[in-house]
């Protein structure tokens, strides 16, 4: 499963949180094999870094990524990430506006990654069935 940062923030960063949402991710990820991409990762670090996070503190948030697999972008997430955008703005779907660049991103990386395998279909029939800036945070391919 690719989750995107506040998913993976929430869950694997910030370990204690009282976030309602926590239990329902954590029940919809169970025996599924976690990943995050390369845009996760950047800004879990920057944000990190803005908010003078101290030099052990920054470490064991490296030592946390360096353990996730991370999609990296390709020439093939660009194309899928380019033809997911044209599709969205073509159905009147929200994820075609630049505000939505993350997740149509997140979406298109899943698509692509070899590392992703399908584990269920909530996320694409909950995106399509919405004409609204509704993306789930828990992405599936």
């Amino acid at each position: 499963m690719v989750v995107d940062t506040d998913v993976f923030s929430l869950l694997y960063v910030h370990q204690n949180s009282a976030d309602p949402r926590v239990p329902v991710w954590r029940r919809q990820l169970a025996g599924s094999r976690v990943l995050i991409s390369f845009q996760t990762r950047a800004e879990l670090l920057s944000g990190a870094l803005a908010n003078k996070w101290g030099t052990r503190r920054i470490a064991h948030l490296r030592k946390i990524l360096d353990q996730t697999p991370t999609i990296r972008a390709d020439d093939e997430v660009i194309d899928a990430h380019a033809t997911l955008v044209v599709q969205c703005r073509r159905a009147g779907h929200a994820l075609w506006d630049k505000r939505s660049f993350g997740h149509s991103l997140l979406r298109a990386l899943a698509k692509t990654s070899s590392w992703v395998r399908r584990t269920s279909d909530w996320v694409a029939a909950r995106s399509a069935s919405s004409r609204r800036d509704s993306m789930p945070l828990v992405s599936s391919a």
